[in-house]
């Protein structure tokens, strides 16, 4: 079956103690919603969930995007998790604030997509994370992803899960996931016309920022 699909997901509770009865999972979400629809397809593929770990997030990028079933067509990566800054030292003496998500282990900079730069020529990548959207520009050009997506603010969980939710809806109802082949203005034209539509309110609400690879 064609995995096209991979979601890297943190814990969604603020407090450490409430971690363990806090249910909420985006991924649970996205992949009930999908498979539901898998019927009114000829060619089925499957999701994968995974925990979002800074130790391991690289690995199991590096080893969904060389699948065999994603050595052709393009291959979405959802990054899950709350949005946050961190100080990132170059040497003893110099170092700077970074954006960066809240992994289950410790925060991931979104410097650390810049060394997957050879691997996502044919991923869109989501950053389901406040704030990240900010960085769109910077974070294709220094990834060369075929497209990053993010929220340029802070977000209710409720209302960035809705956006992603219908997102990937489109994409299953444009065959995104079953191309054989990179067609970089299918995403592009989804999310434009998403944006002159019913879904107008929401992304300028949410502030959703896109940047693809020309």
């Amino acid at each position: 079956m064609n995995q096209k699909l991979l979601i890297l997901e943190s814990h969604w509770s603020v407090r450490k103690k409430e971690r363990i009865t806090d249910g909420r999972s985006t991924g649970i979400i996205y992949k009930t919603a999908l498979q539901s629809l898998m019927s009114t397809t000829k060619q089925p593929y499957s999701i994968l969930t995974r925990p979002l770990l800074a130790s391991t997030f690289a690995d199991d990028i590096e080893q969904f995007v060389n699948l065999p079933s994603n050595r052709k067509g393009m291959n979405v990566i959802i990054i899950s998790g709350h949005g946050d800054i961190m100080f990132e030292s170059y040497d003893e003496d110099f170092g700077e604030m970074k954006k960066c998500v809240q992994a289950y282990d410790e925060k991931v900079s979104t410097t650390c997509f810049e060394e997957l730069y050879a691997d996502l020529t044919r991923s869109i990548v989501i950053f389901d994370a406040c704030d990240i959207g900010t960085e769109v520009n910077r974070l294709q050009f220094y990834s060369n992803a075929l497209m990053v997506i993010g929220f340029a603010k802070a977000v209710a969980w409720c209302d960035s899960t809705l956006f992603v939710l219908s997102l990937l809806m489109e994409f299953h109802f444009r065959k995104v996931f079953q191309s054989k082949r990179i067609n970089r203005y299918t995403p592009l034209f989804i999310l434009n016309t998403m944006r002159a539509g019913r879904y107008k309110s929401l992304i300028k609400s949410l502030k959703v920022r896109w940047k693809f690879n020309k």
